[in-house]
């Protein structure tokens, strides 16, 4: 059982300690005085902390005198802390049957589920629970947690508003603010201005108030979520874009390019979003965006002969778009003409020669393709760097570079120097952990790609983290 579930029953441990210290007071009678001895060897375990002797004294104290059926759900409880889950299932079991409170029930059947991994069936104890379990903060915490990190949002947000009103102050009350957004923009801006967000919200939070204050107020509230929608998908939080643009939607059905957006989103998030592209393109046959994004969602589905058709319309009616020229090259790299892929990120960085991103992306391209590697990837990487300094995508790119050209020590420098600017970048833990096991340092190598898996689920970078674990470490 980890650290944070025992502690969270150390601080009941007085409410638990109580329903014993009741039967406690039962008269000394022969019959009773080893239950009573049970009931005081349970009481003297819990106050020193260890869960598993006081389940074992619980339940020797069930099996004396089954009609103490109260106690089932104080030994369902030291279960989980002693991490016993099939002992605690089993307690719940009695407890339910024995029609104790069913708030204590539900949240304890919470915390099981939660001790589970089963967000879901921990929703469901949690709805069943008469209160909603609004005085177990730290359940509520993980619970919310939890149904984050699977992207069920507005299952988060309902448990996320209990918890605020219990704890008006919560630290998660920045994360409610990302959720108001995508309803209410100008609400959440107020919320955002009132807050002062934890390390781990703090960057996304700063970065939505500024975005949010640039707004004008007086836009229709559908082209306030689209605003909210794009900013959301320029960070790469898709399930909350998905979110605003489905607003957006149903404020507006005809609004083409919250269509459009919401279809790449669909698309991101696991489902299909070619419904919504196709609506979005037969209201706007002419919009290049519209047709920009078709053609990254031919990318996705494998089809990148279809997908060059649509970036070529795209460009034909917005020629000077480095955006497009990139997606061109994303295109043509799918469909296996690397040279051609090339030219169009090139391309895209002469329309914006200033933009950092744009060297990046053909810095990226040509490691990935192995093409001039010293003659095109470092200068593109070192352009990128001298418009920004501080930038871990470059950094990135020219620490690979010098990976890829057996060059170690300046290869772990530069990726230090990306992960000291940005310790949750994927790839850089990953070209690190390529870099260590290049050399040989196995332990070293196994962390760092075990790093980039987990904070990159369900991308590439993650896919190739997990690649190189199976083959190095089978």
């Amino acid at each position: 059982m980890n650290h944070s579930m025992l502690e969270a029953l150390r601080s009941r441990a007085p409410l638990l300690l109580l329903s014993l210290a009741l039967l406690g007071l039962l008269r000394p009678t022969p019959n009773y005085r080893p239950l009573q001895q049970a009931l005081a060897q349970a009481r003297r375990a819990a106050r020193l902390g260890d869960p598993a002797a006081t389940l074992e004294r619980l339940e020797w104290a069930l099996d004396f005198d089954p009609q103490l059926a109260s106690l089932h759900l104080a030994a369902a409880r030291y279960a989980l802390a002693a991490g016993q889950l099939d002992k605690a299932a089993l307690h719940l079991d009695r407890a339910r049957a024995a029609d104790l409170p069913a708030e204590a029930v539900q949240c304890a059947t919470l915390e099981l589920r939660l001790a589970q991994n089963d967000p879901p069936g921990a929703l469901a104890a949690w709805s069943a629970a008469p209160d909603r379990c609004a005085a177990q903060v730290a359940t509520l915490e993980r619970l919310s947690e939890a149904l984050w990190e699977m992207g069920e949002l507005q299952d988060a947000e309902k448990v996320l508003q209990v918890l605020m009103h219990s704890e008006p102050n919560h630290p998660l009350a920045a994360r409610l603010a990302l959720l108001q957004a995508v309803q209410d923009p100008q609400a959440a801006l107020q919320t955002l201005r009132a807050l002062d967000p934890p390390p781990a919200e703090r960057p996304l939070a700063l970065a939505l108030r500024q975005h949010l204050a640039g707004m004008d107020p007086q836009q229709p509230l559908a082209q306030q979520l689209a605003l909210v929608g794009k900013f959301y998908a320029q960070q790469g939080r898709w399930q909350l874009a998905k979110l605003a643009f489905r607003n957006a939607v149903t404020l507006v059905p005809n609004y083409a390019e919250a269509l459009a957006y919401l279809g790449l989103a669909t698309n991101q998030t696991g489902g299909s979003g070619l419904g919504a592209l196709y609506q979005a393109a037969r209201l706007r046959p002419n919009d290049p965006t519209v047709h920009l994004l078709l053609g990254m969602h031919w990318i996705t589905a494998g089809e990148p002969q279809l997908a060059v058709q649509e970036i070529e319309q795209a460009a034909r009616l917005d020629p000077d778009n480095p955006h497009i020229a990139a997606q061109m090259g994303a295109a043509y790299e799918a469909l296996g003409e690397p040279q051609t892929a090339l030219q169009a990120y090139e391309v895209a960085t002469q329309l914006a020669p200033q933009d950092p991103t744009f060297w990046v992306l053909l810095a990226r391209a040509s490691l990935r393709l192995s093409a001039d590697i010293q003659a095109r990837a470092m200068p593109a990487a070192r352009r990128a760097l001298l418009l920004d300094p501080s930038n871990p995508q470059a950094l990135d790119s020219l620490g690979m570079a010098y990976l890829m050209l057996e060059d170690y020590p300046m290869a772990e420098r530069f990726l230090r120097r990306a992960l000291a600017r940005d310790p949750r970048l994927p790839e850089a833990h990953y070209h690190l952990g390529l870099l260590y096991a290049a050399q040989g340092q196995w332990q070293a190598a196994r962390a760092a790609l075990l790093q980039a898996a987990q904070l990159d689920p369900q991308g590439q970078t993650g896919a190739l983290a997990r690649r190189s674990l199976e083959n190095l470490f089978p």
